[in-house]
């Protein structure tokens, strides 16, 4: 998956301050969090945040080494999958039937995942809260948004910075 990334902060970005992933519940510490970026809408992440950001504030935008290799996670389906290899633990609120009531608590094993990949990438039904598969929410659904948690940021460049007052508005 080749594209461009968008990273925002108030901070000066500086790889060498990305620290290695520590397993957490469905988001870990440490990695590089970015969102598909496009130069007309910005991203998913931005849009959903600009009512937020402060000025000065700026934007991070990265490309990718084509080699590098993403795990993608698109739908519930996919989701689910992703917990038969990395779930570490997992606290569900079931109905009588098995289904899901609430969306669960897990522990995911991104440190494992980090030696496989040099990315997840998690978008689309994967993200939603209200969405199911079987009877089971997806794990990343408090991701919220089109989100690309790097591990490996030697698979990616800086190739612009963006200004507080140039960053994409709908």
């Amino acid at each position: 998956m080749n594209g461009k990334y968008l990273f925002v902060s108030r901070h000066e970005f500086k790889f060498s301050d990305i620290k290695p992933v520590r397993n957490r519940h469905s988001k870990p510490f440490g990695g590089l969090w970015t969102s598909s970026f496009c130069e007309e809408a910005g991203s998913e992440w931005l849009q959903s945040q600009l009512c937020y950001l402060a000025d000065g504030a700026k934007g991070y935008v990265f490309e990718s080494d084509p080699n590098s290799k993403f795990l993608n996670v698109y739908t519930v389906a996919e989701a689910l999958a992703v917990l038969d290899e990395y779930c570490i633990e997992k606290t569900t609120m079931n109905r009588r039937d098995g289904s899901e009531y609430a969306l669960g608590i897990y522990k995911i094993d991104f440190e494992l995942m980090a030696e496989r990949f040099d990315a997840i990438h998690v978008k689309g039904e994967a993200v939603q809260i209200y969405k199911q598969h079987h009877g089971r929410y997806s794990p990343f659904a408090d991701w919220s948004v089109d989100s690309i948690l790097w591990f490996n940021t030697e698979r990616i460049k800086l190739i612009d910075t963006l200004e507080y007052h140039t960053l994409p508005r709908r």
